[in-house]
């Protein structure tokens, strides 16, 4: 399956707090499929309790709609990379998204010791690692073999190795593989 995707903030239940929204639409942003919809309320009329600006109005947190904002241009700055490695998935046989162990079975393992959370690659080239839990300052992020870059930071790192990121806010942890063109989507 080549898209797959989950809805922003849940389908149904509790409404997110603000932080824990921001994190689901930064993590969607790196999922084949970016969509936030919700269950009907008690009068078959769609519910619009997982909008953006319904989060911000309920929580009074001033930062959602313009991180929001810049979640979704960034999003639409990758639909040219997601269209490229859709077709290389379609060709390959490889899924589009796909967790660590695809590649590297004995990345469990490293996982289960070190304390390494959710991770996946989006394509080739994209490494996303993201914030499931509120209040996380940082997370430890296993980069594969190779030269990786930090897409916010542009800090480059060597792989085979765990590192810790910060994680304000504003962003989750995304690495892309030196050189390649997507780095441009983040420029």
């Amino acid at each position: 399956m080549v898209y797959w995707g989950w809805d922003i903030a849940g389908f149904s239940g509790e409404i997110p707090d603000a932080e824990l929204y921001l994190r689901s639409m930064q993590a969607s942003a790196f999922v084949p499929i970016m969509q936030y919809h919700s269950e009907f309320n008690h009068h078959r009329t769609p519910s619009r309790d997982r909008t953006p600006w319904n989060i911000a109005e309920r929580t009074g947190d001033e930062r959602v709609l313009p991180l929001v904002r810049d979640i979704v241009h960034l999003r639409e700055r990758l639909v040219p990379y997601l269209e490229q490695q859709a077709r290389v998935a379609v060709e390959t046989d490889r899924p589009l998204m796909r967790p660590l162990f695809f590649d590297d079975p004995a990345f469990l393992a490293r996982a289960e010791a070190e304390g390494i959370g959710v991770q996946w690659l989006l394509g080739d080239d994209l490494l996303v690692a993201p914030v499931l839990a509120p209040g996380v300052e940082s997370l430890d992020v296993w980069l594969p073999e190779g030269e990786w870059v930090d897409v916010w930071t542009g800090d480059a790192a060597q792989g085979a190795r765990t590192v810790t990121v910060s994680t304000p806010i504003d962003r989750i942890p995304v690495f892309a593989r030196a050189g390649a063109e997507v780095l441009s989507a983040f420029a």
